[in-house]
């Protein structure tokens, strides 16, 4: 990315703009994944055996229609704080380690994303297992907290900056 785009994006505009959307994608993403994790994949062990497989297919599919575009903001979003940490737009609009922490929990988020939930969603989709779902229910205590927290680090980037 060119020196004069970053320059021409990283105004009080697009800075705002772009903190209000972080905003926006972490507490619904927060807010969906306490929804799952206190109601839904509780849920799971009171499906049973017969048409396991194919409710746990369905459920990763409609999920991922739900969680994607904003999972996958917050990750532009994160990335593109840390350019605009460059600029001095946004070295005055954005601090450095509220960014950074930003950038290290949607990090943290993603790895357990990647290492815990989408194993146990693919042996789910094989069928039934209560070990499975009750590993996939502690281990996603990690990223309920993690968004959680987040949400309230997206809310401080959006409070310095309308304040």
């Amino acid at each position: 990315m060119s020196e004069s785009m970053i320059q021409m994006f990283a105004t009080p505009q697009w800075i705002c703009i772009s903190l209000l959307g972080n905003f926006a994608a972490t507490w619904f993403m927060a807010g969906v994944i306490v929804f799952v994790q206190i109601v839904h994949y509780p849920l799971f062990s009171n499906i049973g055996r017969d048409g396991f497989s194919h409710y746990a297919n369905r459920h990763q599919i409609l999920t991922t229609w739900v969680v994607g575009v904003p999972m996958i903001a917050e990750a532009l979003l994160a990335t593109v704080f840390m350019i605009w940490l460059s600029t001095p737009e946004g070295s005055a609009r954005l601090d450095g380690s509220t960014v950074f922490l930003n950038v290290g929990i949607e990090l943290m988020i993603l790895a357990v994303t990647a290492v815990f939930s989408i194993p146990c969603h693919a042996a789910l989709a094989q069928g039934f297992d209560q070990a499975i779902i009750k590993r996939l229910v502690w281990t996603n205590w990690l990223r309920t907290f993690a968004w959680l927290y987040k949400g309230w680090i997206a809310a401080a980037m959006l409070a310095k900056n309308l304040i």
